[in-house]
């Protein structure tokens, strides 16, 4: 793993050196580790050193425990101080970590398998160890058909993956067909109200709540807000701290698979209402009546696919400027801004995710090679009644009714 030394001792601010074998805290793991070697890298060339100062970029052995991004103190007594120090700011749930790595969320996603049976070990602890080296790969498993999920920040990236996979891990994965990350969202605030009385063995299980969704932009769900009435005031001021949780656990499995195409459901606001429990009630049952409760409004309040619009930077000659614009209007693009670098111009372009499937090889060929570009997710963006029907059944194989 390659790190940057940056250790100070929080009694003189001194930078401290780096030692083979030293033990570090991990302040996200809230654990300590044992360094191996540290090794300087020269390109593929390591020479092994006894120590480094702080402003090295040196390769360590051993950290088991250790992820890309995580921040790595002297000791546990470092990590202490300045969160004290930070408590004494006012800043009390801080965690005391440097900014890591700021990945955007992955816009591709893919199936892996592995080719046989008696591969399928090697490949789960390789994907375990690319993702804890790739903070923009994601693993995940498909609760529905069962399948190993690869997300990522595009095409080249996952082909990577699997290069890497075969070439690393000496496992032939087969990768399914490239799909493009959608989200849903709901633009009609909605209420539902569910009961739910069930025997369970001896034991009976009675849940009654309300909740509502609204249209938020940008809002990231934490937990459920009280939505307070003359009403329903002291119903939910006497709501227990586990049951709260319990809901939240519910709402955040609803919104990870919307209606329209089991994409993860944003920009919505949860709102509870009312809650009853019978005693003797299993969270479980609580969580799972939070979770059916809303998906029936998601269902009811006609959910939207949202799809991922990307900016690119085209960089090319003046004589292909033309045909790469063209190319461009066809994919549904919106070009930002045109302008000269050097000799060559210098294209900024909004577009859809979905009309850059393959773009690397479109833009070799119309531009015979000389073409680059570069591209980042920025925003993503309500598609129409008829993009909808086309991309459900792009994905499904079945025109929605």
């Amino acid at each position: 793993m390659m790190m940057m030394i940056g250790l100070v001792d929080e009694r003189c601010c001194i930078p401290v050196f780096v030692l083979q074998g030293q033990r570090v805290y991990n302040v996200n793991g809230s654990r300590s580790e044992k360094l191996g070697q540290v090794l300087i890298a020269y390109a593929d060339h390591y020479k092994e050193v006894a120590s480094v100062e702080a402003g090295n970029i040196v390769v360590v052995t051993g950290l088991k425990g250790t992820n890309t991004g995580d921040t790595l103190v002297a000791n546990q007594a470092v990590a202490s101080a300045v969160k004290k120090k930070l408590a004494a700011t006012g800043d009390e749930d801080t965690t005391p970590t440097l900014l890591g790595v700021e990945v955007p969320d992955p816009v591709f996603f893919c199936s892996v398998e592995a080719p046989s049976a008696s591969q399928q070990k090697a490949l789960e602890m390789a994907l375990v160890q690319l993702e804890r080296e790739d903070p923009s790969l994601h693993v995940t498993q498909d609760e529905e058909t069962g399948q190993t999920v690869l997300s990522g920040m595009g095409e080249l990236h996952l082909e990577i993956i699997r290069d890497r996979i075969h070439k690393e891990h000496k496992v032939d994965a087969e990768l399914g067909p490239l799909q493009v990350a959608y989200r849903e969202t709901c633009s009609v605030p909605a209420t539902h109200t569910l009961q739910v009385d069930k025997m369970i063995g001896d034991s009976r299980q009675q849940v009654k709540i309300v909740l509502s969704i609204s249209p938020s932009q940008d809002h990231k769900f934490k937990s459920v807000s009280f939505e307070y009435s003359a009403d329903n005031q002291e119903n939910l001021q006497s709501l227990r701290r586990y049951h709260l949780s319990a809901i939240n656990r519910g709402v955040s499995s609803g919104l990870r698979s919307g209606p329209v195409l089991g994409c993860p459901v944003v920009d919505v606001k949860v709102g509870l209402h009312w809650f009853e429990v019978r005693p003797g009630t299993s969270e479980t049952m609580v969580a799972a009546a939070a979770a059916q409760c809303l998906q029936q409004i998601l269902a009811e309040g006609g959910c939207q696919l949202m799809e991922p619009i990307m900016v690119l930077e085209i960089v090319a000659e003046d004589d292909h400027t033309s045909t790469l614009l063209a190319d461009l209007s066809r994919r549904r693009a919106n070009v930002l801004h045109i302008s000269h670098r050097h000799n060559m111009r210098v294209l900024l372009v909004e577009c859809p995710l979905a009309e850059l499937l393959g773009y690397s090889t479109a833009i070799r060929t119309l531009s015979s090679g000389t073409a680059s570009f570069s591209m980042e997710l920025s925003h993503y963006k309500l598609v129409n009644a008829s993009q909808q029907a086309a991309v459900i059944e792009a994905v499904t194989g079945f025109q929605p009714l």
